[in-house]
């Protein structure tokens, strides 16, 4: 339902989105059915994320905040690259506020508990983390310092996606499998 949710706020049709991302909230207080071994499961943090996306496209910048921040404060500290990514999107939607600030400390917080997370997502996340930061460059004495940060942890763990690509190619080579 919240796929769905994203696919109404892309094709911009907001009030379906809205619908629908209601419909996902309230299934999460639902019965949970079986869970798979390779999954996890999509919590409240994950629902968070897929809202703010929704919101974000829709325009709807303060509530897909809210949710974030909702979010983020009752998550777990064990599920850290949920966190980073809810994180990395409120980023996002506040340097689409003018909160650059703001958004220089909460991407400091994600560098600091990523330092050990293999995810070629975060690593993605957080390349789009710096392209937005570049505009904010001149205008903001925090960013070139977090800029700098940004684009050495990005070269420090580029490797991921270098890993997963060779894996990938090897495994449809037949030579992993």
């Amino acid at each position: 339902m919240a796929m769905q949710a994203r696919a109404f706020a892309v094709a911009g049709q907001p009030v379906e989105a809205t619908r629908a991302l209601s419909e996902a909230e309230a299934s999460l207080h639902g019965p949970v059915t079986a869970t798979s071994e390779w999954l996890s499961p999509f919590d409240v943090t994950s629902f968070a994320i897929e809202a703010a996306r929704c919101l974000l496209r829709v325009g709807d910048l303060s509530e897909s905040q809210r949710r974030l921040q909702s979010a983020l404060a009752v998550s777990p500290a064990d599920r850290v690259r949920s966190r980073a990514l809810a994180q990395l999107m409120l980023v996002t939607v506040l340097l689409g506020r003018g909160q650059v600030e703001e958004a220089c400390a909460a991407t400091h917080v994600v560098l600091d508990e990523v330092v050990s997370l293999g995810s070629g997502v975060i690593i993605d996340q957080l390349r789009h983390a710096s392209v937005l930061f570049g505009s904010h460059a001149k205008a903001c004495t925090e960013v070139p310092p977090l800029l700098d940060r940004l684009h050495d942890t990005i070269r420090e763990r580029s490797w991921l996606g270098t890993v997963g690509a060779l894996q990938a190619g090897a495994v449809g080579d037949g030579h992993l499998g």
